[in-house]
């Protein structure tokens, strides 16, 4: 069917409606933090620059990205080679890698950890097919007295360069296969024939002609 292009029966309403973030178990990253000069910036609220985590569940899948608002202007990251050559670009920019219990302290982490995407847990996947959710929108606060927000089904992806990290075709395909696939649900059942009538009827046979020609009076 995607050779031919789009399916008609296949439709995902784009609704960009809130929901309530406590209800989303999304697997939490590693954190990562952003400095310049020496100074962490990441959850600051104040100031040019702030750091923020986004989180978008694709169908089964959860990706990571940053948004950094740097002197006025928003940047997306969605690799940890890209996010590393921007901040050697800043010079006095730096990103590090950090963790959330103080028994990981001991573990190494790599940038790509953060940003390695990771398969929904059974919750989080039956959470969306209960509700019928093809994609969600995570996006942590630049400010810790806020609460991160979600959005289901939400449009504007590109806004926040999702193409990056999920090139549209395999967007496209991973959609329809979702769409199609997970949230149709089951197929009504087959109903079992078992009237003679029918079934002769079905094969071209009635009360006037037998297999072999027609009936005799």
């Amino acid at each position: 069917m995607l050779g031919y292009g789009a399916d008609p029966t296949v439709v995902l309403v784009r609704k960009n409606e809130a929901i309530d973030p406590k209800l989303v178990n999304i697997p939490k990253p590693v954190n990562i933090d952003l400095y310049e000069d020496g100074q962490r910036r990441r959850y600051y609220s104040y100031g040019s620059d702030t750091m923020q985590g986004i989180r978008v569940v694709f169908c089964s899948k959860v990706y990571y990205g940053v948004e950094i608002a740097r002197k006025g202007a928003l940047l997306y990251f969605w690799q940890a080679d890209k996010i590393r050559t921007w901040a050697a670009s800043q010079k006095t920019i730096e990103v590090k890698v950090g963790h959330h219990h103080w028994s990981s302290r001991k573990k190494e982490y790599k940038l790509e950890t953060y940003f390695e995407p990771k398969e929904a847990s059974a919750s989080l996947r039956d959470f969306m097919i209960t509700n019928r959710y093809a994609i969600i929108l995570e996006m942590e606060s630049g400010d810790y007295r806020q609460q991160r927000k979600c959005w289901m089904n939400p449009y504007g992806l590109k806004s926040i360069g999702f193409q990056k990290a999920l090139d549209p075709y395999t967007a496209y395909q991973e959609l329809s296969m979702w769409v199609g696939g997970v949230l149709a649900g089951e197929s009504p059942k087959t109903v079992k024939i078992t009237s003679d009538k029918v079934l002769l009827e079905g094969h071209g046979f009635d009360n006037v002609f037998l297999f072999r020609g027609p009936r005799l009076k």
